[in-house]
Parts: C-alpha cells; structure tokens; sequence
C-alpha cells in the first residue's frame, strides 16, 4: 500500500508539469504574432500553388516556371515567420509591460518556425511532385497515336480516317521533346480490341490518341480523345464538326489541345512546325492520303495505283510538296534495284524521282518526308554521306520519322558503318517497337556481328508478334544457314515455300545449294541459276546465263557480284579481269559501286585472278586497299561466319599460310559450310597442302552431318555434281 501510496503525487505531478507546458506553447501561439502569419501564409500559398498548377498548364508553360514558383514560395515561408518573430519581440519590447517569453519562450517560438518550415516543405514537395508528375520525361512527353475508326455512313473512308490520323502524328512529331511512337507500331493495333494499357506496356507510352471521322458530302465530324494508359482515364477529349476544307485547321487544333494536355509547347527553338499538308484543293489531300496508304503497304500492284492517285493529286496542285515526295518514292519503290521490289529501269526511275525531290523542296525546304526520300535515293546511288546528311535532315524536322531512321540504318550498314547502324536500329525499335521491317533488320545486324543466337531471338519475337508474316520465318532461316545449322534451315524454309511463300524462295534455294542440291534448288526458284549450274559441272552455261542476268541489270550489285564468282569459280580468270577492267577500270571504282554491302566479297576474284595470272603488282595494290577496308569492317564489329572466309581469302592471297588456315577453321566451325571450297580460286596455292585438304574434309563432314539430317546420301569431295 505505501508503495502504491507514494508513486501517486509523482506521476500527478509530472502530468501537471506537461500540461502546463502545453498551456505555454499555446499561449505563446495565442498572444503572438507567429500564428496569423504562418496561417496565412500557408492559405495564401495553397492558392497560388493551386491557381499556378492550372493556369500555367492551360498556357503550356515549359516545366521549370512551375518548380520555380514553388520553390519561391517554400524558400519564403521561414522568412515570413522570422519577420513575425522580429516584429512581434519589438512591440513587446516597446511595451514592458507584458511578461517576457522568457527562454522556455524562446525555445518555443523557434521549435514552431521549424516544425511550420518542414510542414510547407513536405506541402510543397507533394505539390512540387505533383507538378513534375505531369511532365516527366520518363512518362508523361510520350504518346502514340491510333488509327481513327472510319463511321462514315458507308464505311469507305479508312484511308482518310488513317491519313487524318498520321498527319496529326507528324505534327506532334515536331515537337521536339514529346516522344512519338511510330505509324508502324501505333497502326498494328487497329481493330485487335486489345485495352488501353496493354496498348501503353507495348509501345512505351504513358498516353494513346484515338478517334473517328464521319465524313458526309462536304462536311466532317472528328472526335478525338486522349487518354493515360496506366488506368485508362480520359484525360482530354473533343469533338470537331466542319467544312471538309477545315480538316488542316482541325489538324493543328488537335496538336496544340494534346500539347497543351502534356503541358509541353508547341513553340519551339529548333525546325519550326510546318503543316506538311497544305494545299488549296481537298480532291489533291484526299487522293493523296490514299496512296500513301497504298506506298506503305509496299506491294507492285498497291505502288503502282499509288503512282496514278498522286498524278492525279498533282494535277490538281502542281505544287503540293507531300504528294511529290510521295510521288518520287512511289518511282524508287518501283525500281529494279537491289532493295526495291519493282522492275523499273533504275536509271528512269531515279531521273523521274530526282525531278519531283527538287520540286518537293524547293515547294517546301521543311518536308521531312522530301528529305527522307533524297536520302533514299541517295542510298541507291551509293553516295552514303550525302544520303547520311539528307536522313539527318529528315529526322531533325521529325524524330519520329520511322522511314528515315529505317533508310539511314540501311544507309550506314551499305557504308559499312554496323556499329552506328546497330545503335540506329535500336533507337527506332524505341521509336516503334513494332516496325517489321526493323526488326528483321536488326536481326541481320546481329548476325553480321557473329550473334546468331541474338539473332535467332528476334527472328522469333517478329514471329511471335507477326504470326502472319514470313519474315520471322525468313530471319530465323537466314541465322540458321549461317551458323550451319543447314537441316534445321532447309526444314523452315522448304515448309513456308510450299505453303506458297515467296518470301522465301531465295533463301530456300540458297540453302539447298550449300547442301549439293543444286537440282532442287532450281526447282525451288523455278528457273536455272549460274552458281547451280557450276554446281553441275555446266560450266559453259553458268558463265553464259551469269553474263546475260549482269548485261540485263547494271544497277544490281548482286549480279555483279554473282558473274565475278561464276568467271572466279569456273577458271576464267582472263574474263574476270578483263570484265572487271571494262565495268569498273579501277579498284577505288569497285569499291565505290559495291561499298560494304557484301563485306568486300566483290574483291576476292579479282585478286585470286591477278595471283593466279602473275600480276603481282596489280595484286600488291589490291591487297593492300583491300587490307584496309577489312581493317575497317573489323573495328566495326563484323565478325560471322562468312567475313572470316573473306578474311581468310585476303590472308591466303597476301602469303600468310598459317593465318589463313586459321580463320578458314573458323570459318566452318563457325557455320559457313561452302560446297565449292577446294575450287575456290583464292586458295589455289594450298590445293595439295595437308592441312587445307584436312579442312575442305572437315567441310564436307560437315555438310554431310546436315545431309544425313535430312536422310541424304552424303557428297563426296571431289564431285560437285553429287546430289
């Protein structure tokens, strides 16, 4: 009990103690001036923070007006509250009548402008992030832009609704700090019903644009709205109906409301924003929005009537700088070049396309799209830098521009530049994770470097994410053959050639070749072919067709090169010189039309036949060109199969026997298998060395090991018409 007794006045003393100290502090809150400021202060700020968040979001004003402005008003709150502490101690000094704070006052006044400074700090950092939320780089500046559904009436406006779509795209692609995701990618959603944030994970955007068109007789309805893909909220939304001839004002009003949204301007210090399709007469707008629907489906057939619409458009508006540019891609598609599906003579072609480029911008010197063609074009031509600067120029205007990045990363690879084409292609898978053709691009890219495995992994994303294209299918066979998995390769592509693929005929055929199977391969191309025919022993032929198929394309480097190797294969080392004197006259003349595209193959006949002929000083000139182009492929990473027989071909010809048995082991460890290997020119000083017979032995094991795969009777070394 005493015990019990005797702790009581303590602990009601210590509670008395407390509580009068609670008395203190609010008495001293009460009789102060420290309060009423900081109180209003905080009200006063409150508004300011909450007028400035949607005042300077309407205006669009650049991120840092909106973190200064909070940062001011944090910075000044303690200010406040020391000025109302000052003020506050001379009045009371100048009346002594009141108590003095005393020190436990003092302790008190500084602990409230403390606490009260980290509370507005805390306020303004969740307001501070609030603000920073609705233009962070990392998420918000990023938007794709869906095709618009067509609810016209008669449901025969989708080129208009997706031309209306994409011409909003480019001009939100100018400005310069939003991150717009590719027309490829952003288009590949139309009519799959997949949600919005789905959508968003795929391309890499915190935001999607999607709308319809309604178009009746003279007169359009546009809806659009935006909406954040994290939880499908409609963020911005309107509806537009006009005379079909305000569609470019449209365009523009919806830029600017989805840039006011984002709360990124328009007003830029780079490449003004130029409406790319301004012109006088709708019919021109309309029948050019269609063929550039039709250009990028990238059939013959589509390009063609593409061709006709665009005369049609320019018809009407001569000077209409889209539909020009449209209309010189339209002729370089239709090109027999190399990388063009179409049969035009290329010469025609790019004299035609030239003419409208110039037309196209001089009309319109900011037409990203003028721009991307030229580089195209350049591209062609083989003038690399010049095609470099023109893409460069493209992607200035509009980083966006799917094409241009694609044609400046084929650019640099045909420069033989794979590193900056690699980091090319990897800044548009960015851009438009869905682009195809990028992506089968990319997968070349990597198996240049040697990466078949790196390669193989997206030849299946593309089949994955394009179930219904063949070009998973092709990359995936393309990685294979070169890394010598020839059964495995030959499985894939025979299957999607007889199930009616054409894609992959070229590649079927290939692999069927570097397998001894030199009838079928002509079966699978449906026509006899130079190097099949060596294959057979039909030399006389081989050389014959070789030389019509050269005479018939001078533009195709590929045919070229495949008459070199025929007249290279076949011992006619007189007619690959004297042809090789003729089309080129010198060796800085053959590099410059071939360029890196064939990893310098096209010199490797020309030297064996200057060894072979004794032209040692000719030869000694080559080699030593030659040395330096390889020295460069090297350092910029090529490093598969097929370069390192290149390599070993240069090292053979230039007297270094023990290295060019080297890299020819890992060559054929490597994968390139080549059934025509003991009568490859560049190595006729080792015919008879053991440790060359050893290695064209271990060749032919193993093509024979593939063979067997496949239930084949094996080839057998010293008869390349085995079949």
């Amino acid at each position: 009990m005493r015990a019990s007794g005797a702790s009581a006045p303590r602990v009601g003393g210590q509670w008395r103690k407390t509580r009068g100290f609670g008395i203190r502090i609010i008495e001293e809150i009460k009789r102060g001036m420290l309060f009423r400021v900081a109180a209003g202060y905080f009200v006063i700020a409150w508004l300011v923070i909450q007028a400035g968040d949607i005042l300077l979001g309407n205006f669009a004003a650049p991120a840092w007006v909106f973190r200064g402005l909070v940062g001011v008003l944090i910075a000044g709150f303690p200010l406040a509250l020391i000025g109302a502490w000052l003020l506050d101690s001379a009045r009371k000094a100048a009346r002594p009548e009141e108590k003095s704070i005393g020190r436990t006052g003092f302790f008190i006044r500084l602990a409230l402008v403390v606490a009260m400074s980290v509370g507005l700090a805390w306020f303004g950092r969740d307001a501070l992030r609030s603000g920073i939320e609705l233009v962070n780089p990392e998420r918000l500046p990023s938007i794709a832009v869906l095709p618009f559904s067509d609810m016209s009436a008669g449901g025969d406006q989708r080129f208009f609704a997706h031309g209306l779509s994409e011409e909003i795209l480019n001009l939100l692609a100018g400005i310069r700090d939003l991150k717009v995701s590719g027309r490829t990618s952003s288009f590949s959603f139309e009519g799959r019903n997949v949600p919005i944030p789905e959508i968003g994970d795929a391309l890499g955007v915190a935001h999607v644009l999607e709308g319809s068109v309604r178009k009746s007789g003279e007169r359009v309805r546009v809806t659009a709205q935006l909406i954040e893909t994290s939880d499908g909220f409609h963020v911005w939304s309107q509806n537009y109906e006009r005379k079909i001839t305000d569609i470019f004002a449209i365009q523009d009003e919806i830029a600017d409301a989805i840039a006011s949204q984002l709360r990124i301007s328009l007003m830029q210090d780079g490449p003004a924003r130029v409406d790319p399709n301004s012109t006088s007469s709708i019919e021109a707008y309309e029948a050019f929005l269609e063929a550039r629907q039709l250009i990028q489906a990238r059939s013959v057939a589509g390009i063609e009537r593409a061709r006709e619409l665009l005369g049609q458009a320019l018809d009407l508006d001569p000077d209409y700088a889209p539909a020009l540019a449209q209309s010189a891609l339209a002729w370089l598609m239709l090109s027999d070049a190399r990388t063009t599906p179409g049969s035009e003579p290329l010469a025609t072609a790019i004299s035609r396309a030239e003419s409208l480029l110039e037309r196209a911008l001089e009309s319109n010197p900011s037409l990203a799209s003028g721009h991307a063609v030229r580089g195209l074009l350049l591209t062609i031509e083989r003038e690399f830098e010049r095609a470099d600067r023109s893409l460069a120029r493209a992607l200035e205007i509009n980083s966006s521009h799917s094409d241009a990045l694609n044609w400046r990363a084929i650019n640099l690879r045909n420069a033989g530049r794979l590193r900056a084409e690699l980091g090319v292609r990897e800044e548009l898978l960015k851009i438009d994770p869905l682009n195809l053709s990028n992506l089968f691009n990319l997968s070349l890219a990597y198996l240049l470097r040697g990466q078949a495995e790196r390669s193989i992994e997206v030849a299946r994303r593309l089949k994955r994410d394009f179930p219904n294209a063949p070009w998973g299918e092709l990359a995936q066979a393309e990685a294979l053959a070169a890394s010598g998995r020839l059964a495995a390769a030959q499985r894939l592509a025979s299957k999607q050639v007889a199930e009616g693929s054409g894609f992959l005929v070229s590649t079927a055929s290939g692999i069927e070749q570097r397998l001894g199977r030199y009838e079928r391969a002509m079966e699978v191309t449906g026509s006899p072919f130079a190097t099949a025919l060596l294959g057979l022993g039909r030399d006389d032929e081989a050389v014959a067709l070789a030389r019509e198929v050269a005479a018939a394309s001078p533009g195709d480097s590929a045919s070229m090169l495949n008459l070199l190797n025929v007249l290279g294969l076949a011992g006619r080392h007189d007619a690959v010189l004297d042809y090789f004197e003729r089309r080129w006259g010198s060796l800085e003349a053959l590099e410059e039309y071939f360029g890196f595209e064939d990893m310098t193959a096209e010199v490797t006949m020309v030297a064996a036949a200057q060894s072979i002929l004794g032209r040692s000083e000719a030869k000694s000139r080559t080699l030593a060109q030659w040395g330096m182009r390889l020295e460069h492929l090297r350092q910029q990473g090529y490093a598969m199969p097929f370069f390192r027989s290149i390599e070993s071909g240069y090292e053979a010809l230039a007297g270094d026997r023990e290295r060019a048995l080297e890299l020819l082991e890992m060559t054929i460890e490597g994968g390139y298998l080549n059934p025509f290997l003991q009568w490859a020119p560049e190595f006729h000083a080792f015919r008879g060395d053991p440790e060359f017979e050893r290695l064209v032995n271990r060749n032919y094991q193993r093509i024979n090991a593939e063979r067997a795969e496949l239930g084949l009777e094996p080839m057998r070394v010293d008869d390349r018409a085995t079949q």
